[in-house]
């Protein structure tokens, strides 16, 4: 019983309106005919006591609508018991339409400027005969729009689910490509510290672990955001270059060429440390002579471009650029920028004179 009411409530709750209306257009429809039909044949008739003749009638469906939905829900017309429903919906429609003739027998005999002399069960059976294909078609039509009504809700929830899937099994993507950068960046900061330690530079592993101990604090505070201000993303590279700049020393110069007014654009969370990575690993790592990186950041055609440029004096025709296109940081860059934006971003590597240049381009957005 208890499981009955809540069905009816999640039913009737925000369609009400609609089934009132649904059911006073007739009623006022019925009522007006009435009333015209007295006119038309001379006699004084009251527009209120018209409807109070015809509405009543249409209310009992008004009242039922519910109950015949749940009926429905109940009692599909499905290929398994489709003849045993059938018939119990035929039941149905005739109770309902017995009602129907009772409240209409008893509202005309009580608001008809002629009123029927037949005693009332006479008159409710007339009725009852007369009006019954009409009960009838009524009833399986709002059978039929419930089934509607029903179809439409379960193929919405379905829609529903199935793109909270679509976002959950996205951010499961994310979370894993996410995984193996950080397990990487890791492996080769603390191989840098090794490095330095082997060399006797205390000072420098100092130094290094100091801001890699502040770089993972980031790391951990943002690990559950997908996308951040570009401010922050700049804050986390600017953390991670002077640690690189620990390493590489006077022959890492950093210089950043980004537009002030985009300190609020939304950026994928860890989306440049892989590029400044690359360009410090496949450019600067070979070169004697050191060189420089360049973050840049600009808006473009209502799109935001974020750039990592490195510079060599000895890089001529960009020899390096094959060696770019393989390795964890592109491959993961690719693959978050596909699961978050799809055909809206693109990653893309130029060779330059002295150098390589990795652009993305993204929808722009503000935090």
């Amino acid at each position: 019983m208890e499981a009955s009411q809540s069905d009816l409530r999640s039913i009737v709750r925000g369609r009400w309106p609609i089934i009132v209306v649904a059911w006073a257009l007739p009623a006022l429809l019925a009522s007006l005919e009435t009333w015209t039909f007295w006119h038309l044949g001379g006699k004084s008739y009251a527009f209120w006591r018209a409807v109070m003749m015809e509405a009543p009638a249409w209310i009992v469906y008004a009242v039922l609508t519910p109950f015949i939905f749940l009926l429905g829900n109940r009692l599909p017309l499905t290929r398994a018991r489709f003849a045993r429903n059938i018939v119990l919906h035929v039941l149905f429609a005739a109770v309902a339409g017995a009602a129907y003739a009772v409240i209409a027998s008893i509202a005309t005999r009580t608001f008809s400027p002629a009123p029927s002399t037949r005693p009332l069960a006479q008159l409710a059976l007339f009725w009852y005969l007369s009006a019954l294909p009409l009960t009838m078609l009524a009833y399986f039509c709002i059978l039929g729009v419930g089934a509607a009504v029903t179809h439409f809700s379960e193929a919405r929830q379905r829609e529903i689910v199935a793109a909270r899937l679509t976002a959950q099994l996205a951010d499961a993507r994310l979370a894993a490509l996410r995984m193996q950068l950080h397990p990487h960046f890791l492996f080769n900061t603390l191989n840098a510290i090794t490095v330095l330690a082997r060399d006797g530079e205390s000072d420098a592993v100092v130094r290094m672990l100091s801001l890699l101990s502040d770089l993972l604090r980031d790391v951990l505070r943002t690990d559950r955001a997908r996308e951040i201000a570009l401010l922050d993303e700049l804050t986390f590279v600017r953390r991670y270059l002077d640690i690189e700049m620990v390493r590489f020393g006077d022959r890492l110069v950093v210089r950043e060429d980004v537009d002030p007014a985009l300190a609020d654009a939304l950026v994928p969370v860890f989306i440049l440390q892989p590029l400044v990575e690359n360009a410090l690993r496949h450019g600067m790592a070979h070169s004697p002579q050191g060189g420089s990186v360049t973050l840049g950041a600009h808006r473009r055609d209502g799109a935001l471009v974020l750039s990592v440029q490195d510079e060599r004096p000895d890089q001529h025709g960009g020899d390096e650029l094959r060696s770019y296109t393989h390795g964890v940081g592109l491959s993961n860059t690719e693959a978050r920028l596909r699961e978050l934006f799809g055909e809206r971003a693109s990653l893309s590597l130029e060779a330059t004179q002295t150098g390589t240049l990795a652009l993305i381009t993204l929808p722009f957005r503000d935090a």
